[in-house]
């Protein structure tokens, strides 16, 4: 794809770069860590949308003057700023505006599957601040060849996909789980001893286990 742009207008894609990185630092600063997806991704396109504007007034300020020969008078000369034909201001809407949308179709977490202890909730959120741009921890049930038991992913990742994920909040930890294994997670106890996350799942004990045993024996630890 081509990048268009004239004047200062490149700098509408630089903003809405930087928005992306530094827009969820801004929502955890205005609305805490427990802050949704949905506040998340309107901070992040008004945080562009404020940038943008604020760029968009200091490029109005005047810097350019030419006399006219026959008055004899000087005159504004003014750069157009563009992004894609799109004036610079008009971003700065767009940029609202899609944020406006996004807050309403982005889906909001449901309620709890799973029990997290404290000391889960602790490491999950270590682990999770480990790496900045991590802002969920997905928990995902497998079955490896050759293993006597079903084994648990359990890492933080930066991102969610809505058509395949279901998230849920617990103590300030976004947790994502597979929309295909809700059923399979529901009333989980998830612990962390010595060192180790322990899964305490009810659902894959007895005549349950062969139930879920086929399907996650297709999974993998990483998506």
């Amino acid at each position: 794809m081509i990048i268009v742009w004239q004047g200062a207008g490149i700098l509408v894609a630089v903003i809405a770069v930087a928005a992306l990185f530094a827009g969820d630092k801004v929502a955890e600063a205005l609305f805490g860590p427990e802050a949704s997806s949905a506040i998340h991704n309107l901070t992040v396109q008004w945080f562009a949308g404020t940038l943008t504007l604020a760029l968009a007034v200091l490029l109005r300020i005047p810097r350019f003057f030419e006399t006219e020969s026959e008055t004899k008078q000087e005159v504004v000369v003014r750069t157009k700023h563009t992004f894609f034909f799109i004036p610079v201001g008009v971003w700065a809407a767009i940029f609202f505006a899609l944020g406006i949308v996004v807050y309403y179709v982005t889906p909001r977490p449901g309620p709890a599957i799973c029990e997290v202890t404290p000391s889960a909730i602790a490491e999950m959120k270590q682990r999770e601040h480990a790496k900045p741009g991590n802002r969920y921890v997905r928990i995902k049930a497998y079955w490896p060849k050759g293993a006597r038991s079903p084994q648990y992913s359990i890492r933080p990742v930066p991102s969610v996909n809505p058509k395949t994920d279901y998230e849920f909040n617990t103590s300030e930890v976004k947790i994502v789980v597979l929309k295909r294994q809700v059923e399979m997670l529901q009333g989980a106890e998830i612990d962390f001893v010595e060192g180790k996350f322990r899964v305490n799942n009810p659902n894959l004990e007895g005549e349950q286990l062969n139930k879920w045993k086929r399907s996650l024996e297709l999974e993998g630890p990483i998506d």
